[in-house]
C-alpha cells in the first residue's frame, strides 16, 4: 500500500519512470483487487499493471522435529501468506485427523506448530487451506 505517494519527488521529475512491486494473494474468488484514491498532491495515476501467478507450490514436507519438556514442535517449508492445518491421528488406524487449531498463516518461508501429545505416540500432516 502506498500511503500519499508523490511520484514526481520519488522520481525526480518529469516523464522518469517509477516502478513499484507488491505481494498479493488472492481472495477466495481468485479476484485481486486494486484501489486507487485522491492523494494529498494529485489523483492517483497508473501507466499499467502487471501480475503475475503464484509460483507452484513445493510438495509440503515436515523437515524437523523438536521435543522438549512434553511439547513437540513440528517445522515444515512454507509459502508466505499460505494458510496451513496441522492434524494429527493417535493410531494410523483412526479414522478421521484431528485438528491443532488454530490455523496457522504463514510469514516466512519456514513455519513452525507446537502441540502437546501426552504419553501418546502422534502421527502428524500438515496441508494448505487457501
Amino acid at each position: 500500500m502506498l500511503t500519499n505517494f508523490d511520484i514526481f519527488s520519488v522520481a525526480g521529475g518529469k516523464f522518469r519512470a517509477v516502478s513499484r512491486q507488491f505481494i498479493a494473494i488472492a481472495g477466495p474468488s481468485g479476484q485481486l483487487i486494486v484501489q486507487f484514491m485522491k492523494g494529498a498532491s494529485n489523483e492517483a495515476k497508473i501507466g499499467g499493471i502487471e501480475v503475475f501467478a503464484t509460483p507452484s507450490l513445493p510438495p509440503i514436507q515436515i523437515s524437523s522435529t523438536t521435543f522438549s519438556n512434553g511439547l513437540i514442535g513440528l517445522t515444515w517449508t512454507s509459502y508466505p501468506g499460505k494458510t496451513y492445518r496441522l492434524q494429527y491421528k493417535n493410531a494410523l488406524t483412526d479414522s478421521n485427523w484431528i485438528a491443532l487449531v488454530p490455523d496457522i498463516t504463514a510469514v516466512t518461508t519456514v513455519t513452525t506448530k507446537s502441540d502437546t501429545p501426552g504419553l501418546t505416540q502422534r502421527f502428524y500432516r500438515v496441508f494448505v487451506t487457501n
